[in-house]
């Protein structure tokens, strides 16, 4: 710091009038190129993105309506049959009513649904419409081809009723 100081007393009164409008221009450089700069980027890129979030927003809440609807129709419809009576009404509506071998509840809203061997494309149908109709979800399925074509072998299809609330 000594050194500095000599250093500048050694120097012309209008040399450092020099080094000193040097060393601002070079601190408003800086500042502009490391402060400035940046912001007024930002400050563009999130004009730009504005109008798309605000349409996203209003999705939102309109999504969030709907739901509302949703829910308060589920409750005017009051208590739904049990899942068991559910899942066996739409594998019969299915067509796969004589393949099924039974319903049994794991707990925690998961029920495994034994078949015999059924057509793939009845099973999906099956499926969809529970998803669609009820909520309900694949929590896990184990499929192997069975001997005739287009039909598969269940060895394990568990459904989870989705939670209402």
């Amino acid at each position: 710091m000594v050194l500095l100081r000599q250093w500048w007393d050694a120097r012309a009164p209008r040399e450092r009038a020099i080094i000193a409008g040097g060393l601002a221009a070079l601190a408003v450089a800086i500042a502009w190129a490391f402060v400035w700069q940046p912001i007024s980027a930002d400050r563009v890129r999130l004009n730009d993105a504005l109008p798309r979030l605000r349409v996203q927003a209003a999705q939102v809440t309109a999504q969030g309506a709907e739901v509302d609807q949703l829910r308060a129709a589920a409750r005017a419809r009051g208590p739904s049959a049990p899942p068991q009576a559910i899942i066996e009404q739409a594998m019969q509506a299915a067509g796969l009513g004589g393949a099924l071998t039974g319903v049994t509840s794991l707990g925690e809203g998961r029920h495994q649904v034994g078949l015999r061997p059924v057509a793939f494309d009845a099973l999906l149908r099956a499926i969809a419409q529970l998803g669609e109709a009820q909520g309900m979800s694949v929590d896990s399925m184990v499929l192997k081809a069975a001997a005739e074509p287009g039909k598969v072998q269940v060895e394990n299809l568990v459904l989870r009723v989705a939670r209402s609330g």
